[in-house]
């Protein structure tokens, strides 16, 4: 086979075996084996790029990529294949087994699929991308297999980045033929991508001022994607048992893709009572790069309003998020002048000023303190309340109605209320001063009765 077309289709293959590897696709050799200087400086060096859904440049030199995103401290190991002498007609037959293969490499070994030819590797060396996602390797002419070792320290502008899936093992020929003129180029770049994604946001926001309805949202990013490398699962797993009440929290779910309603490809289940479960029904059909955002509901309380999400991509985690709904709680404490606690008092407690809520003059039904005098309202946005005693206990005055704040510091509100004594008539007064003012009026009487006396006698005189 002339070796011109072996090396094409060898690099086509091995672009394909390493998810659309740009510098592979299409690049040629020169015919002439016997041009080729075996103790030239040969260079391979690798650009590490985060997939654009994109096919990149194949011609083996250095170029401009659009889009291009590149990945840092990604490993490499670069082997000779040993036997392989590119100066030689045999080291070309060597190569042309490679064609149309997929490549699985372990310890000094590689092996071809669909063939189960393998071949013995040799003087391997390990190189990690810097900042621009480039690394490089230099040696002499070879047929080179490049197997990606490592992308969990990979980072993007300096950022953590999660690789979803890594490139598969490649070939490459040094030198190769230059498109241009037809002379041997022995400066080989290639542009392997990885499948990169991103982890998940996570919001949480509360409609009302009083229910504790707690709203979730959870945006996440598709990674972009290609025919060689298509999307094959996508599912989120959020485990909401410190979410509240979950009794409706399927009949919430919407799922919106780029902004459109697409809740029936999704499958939605509780799992344990208590994982919210989305998976796509058909990933394929998700397009390249599109924005998920997922939407449910459940109702909290100020212990019980924080779930994390996970989010699975062609089965690799690529991140997880966590919120927490904003509710707090009033504690009530109930006692009379003396500090006695106050059972039977009944209260409600009316939103003035809540923001961004529905209900903003809704009140909580009127509740009464318990045997310790204790009353607990709980689901409550932050904002500005008012409390109302609606309903004193036996005995006791209902105090004026008072401004409550509620705040988001996770500390519940605590007051205590005082409710004074019913007034009630005064007794009679007794005691001494009782028992002169009774001397003194029986003093009176008597002097009257004396008085009656003497008139009588003085009449009953003079008619004598």
């Amino acid at each position: 086979m002339n070796t011109r077309v072996l090396a094409r289709r060898l690099l086509a293959a091995a672009g394909s075996a390493a998810l659309a590897v740009a510098g592979l696709g299409s690049a040629a050799l020169a015919a002439d084996t016997a041009a080729i200087d075996p103790q030239a400086t040969a260079t391979l060096t690798i650009h590490k790029l985060a997939n654009t859904g994109q096919t990149g440049p194949t011609s083996g030199t250095e170029q401009q990529v659009p889009g291009a995103v590149p990945i840092e401290h990604v490993t490499f190991r670069i082997c000779k294949v040993a036997q392989a002498d590119l100066s030689t007609p045999e080291g070309w037959t060597i190569a042309e087994g490679f064609a149309n293969q997929s490549l699985t490499v372990e310890g000094d070994k590689v092996t071809l699929a669909p063939s189960s030819a393998s071949h013995a590797l040799t003087d391997c060396q390990d190189a990690t991308t810097d900042e621009q996602g480039t690394t490089t390797r230099e040696g002499r002419p070879a047929l080179y297999v490049v197997q990606e070792i490592d992308a969990t320290k990979a980072r993007i502008a300096g950022q953590t980045a999660t690789v979803i899936s890594t490139a598969a093992p490649f070939a490459v020929t040094i030198p190769m033929d230059n498109l241009a003129d037809h002379t041997w180029n022995y400066r080989v770049h290639v542009y392997p991508k990885n499948t990169v994604g991103s982890a998940p946001v996570k919001t949480v926001s509360a409609p009302t001022a009083i229910t504790g309805r707690l709203d979730w949202a959870v945006a996440q990013k598709l990674p972009a994607f290609d025919e060689a490398n298509p999307l094959t699962s996508f599912q989120l797993v959020d485990d909401l048992a410190q979410a509240g009440d979950l009794a409706n929290v399927l009949a919430t779910v919407k799922v919106k893709v780029d902004d459109k309603d697409r809740t029936s490809d999704f499958a939605v289940s509780l799992v344990d009572e208590r994982k919210l479960t989305i998976t796509a029904k058909n990933p394929g059909a998700l397009p390249s790069g599109a924005s998920i955002v997922t939407t449910y509901s459940t109702v909290g309380s100020q212990e019980a309003q924080t779930n994390s999400v996970t989010a699975y991509i062609d089965d690799a985690v690529i991140g997880t998020a966590t919120a927490r709904g904003p509710l707090n709680k009033v504690m009530l404490t109930k006692k009379n002048e003396a500090g006695a606690l106050l059972k039977g008092a009944e209260f409600e407690l009316c939103a003035t000023r809540v923001d961004g809520v529905s209900d903003a003059q809704a009140c909580t039904s009127a509740t009464a303190t318990d045997d310790q005098g204790v009353l607990v309202i709980d689901r409550l946005k932050p904002g500005t309340y008012t409390l109302k005693e609606t309903k004193a206990p036996a005995g006791y005055q209902r105090v004026a109605d008072m401004e409550v704040t509620v705040t988001d510091d996770r500390t519940p509100v605590q007051i205590e209320v005082v409710d004074p004594k019913v007034q009630v008539p005064t007794l009679p007064v007794t005691g001494a001063d009782g028992q002169l003012l009774m001397t003194v009026t029986g003093m009176a009487l008597a002097l009257l009765a004396g008085g009656v006396v003497l008139v009588t006698r003085r009449r009953a005189t003079v008619g004598d």
